[in-house]
């Protein structure tokens, strides 16, 4: 514990992080990714020293493509499907990598290698978009779509990065409305950048508009209490809201959208960005 506290502390300065990720000296990489594979506190305070190193751009191949890329991957989904309390770092941290474009193609199509083998008996069993949110008494039957003829063989493993990202939107979205910050609502809204992320891949329109997720975006426009005016670069609605235009650009993911028309005119009336968004929304819609 004392050693991976030293060296969160260590790569809380912008300087060292570079070095600590491409030195050849030693394997960092390796001896932090074990710590998250644990338990303990050892995890929360590894999973901040992988945001930490996740922030330079010559760090994101090396984490993302190097060696331990798809170790590191599983490690950070497998924390997000068991849902603890470091989820919402895990989602920035994935976040993180994903804004290296040539990561994204493999987080969007991730697949735990031994993934079959570790699911909890309480988890969710996903199999495909029309059964793909657990039972929640608020959940509304037009977010279930109809299935389509062919899944893709990412959706068809339940505990594929995307399929647990569905499912971690979809735990938290009672904690759209939470007048506190707490870990969930974090993971909530970062799950929604790591999702903003995935949209601008050739892949994931396609891909997120076989799940609920487009469905869920457009539930937190719904029923968000902030008004457009506050939807800052950092918060959850503009994520979304970035999410649906890449969705909506894209021929395969316009059904998906079909509930966002009653809400895209409120937002258009207030101007700025938001606005440009929800405009090209609607025109994609409709062209």
């Amino acid at each position: 514990m004392e050693s991976i506290t030293r060296l969160w502390k260590l790569t809380g300065v912008v300087e060292n992080r570079v070095a600590v990720v491409c030195t050849t000296k030693w394997d960092v990489l390796d001896k932090v990714i074990a710590c998250i594979e644990g338990e303990g506190e050892c995890v929360r305070t590894a999973c901040l020293v992988l945001n930490n190193l996740s922030v330079p751009i010559e760090n994101k191949a090396v984490m993302a493509l190097g060696q331990w890329g798809d170790r590191l991957l599983a490690a950070l989904v497998s924390i997000m499907r068991r849902d603890l309390p470091e989820t919402y770092l895990c989602c920035t941290c994935l976040a993180n990598l994903t804004f290296l474009p040539d990561a994204v193609g493999i987080a969007i199509n991730f697949v735990p290698p031994v993934a079959a083998n570790n699911m909890s008996p309480e988890e969710p069993e996903f199999r495909n978009r029309n059964d793909s949110l657990p039972r929640n008494r608020s959940l509304n039957k037009s977010m279930l779509l109809p299935l389509a003829d062919a899944v893709p063989t990412v959706l068809q493993d339940q505990q594929s990065l995307l399929r647990v990202l569905e499912c971690t939107l979809h735990r938290n979205a009672p904690f759209l409305l939470a007048p506190v910050t707490s870990t969930q609502g974090e993971a909530l809204r970062r799950s929604c950048h790591l999702v903003r992320n995935l949209a601008a891949h050739s892949d994931g329109p396609k891909l997120l508009a076989l799940t609920a997720i487009p469905r869920l975006l457009i539930s937190f426009l719904q029923n968000t209490n902030k008004p457009v005016v506050r939807w800052t670069s950092q918060s959850l609605e503009d994520s979304a809201l970035a999410t649906l235009c890449h969705l909506a650009c894209n021929p395969c993911a316009k059904d998906a959208l079909s509930p966002i028309e009653g809400i895209l005119e409120p937002i258009i009336a207030e101007g700025g960005i938001h606005a440009y968004r929800a405009s090209a929304i609607a025109s994609a819609l409709h062209s």
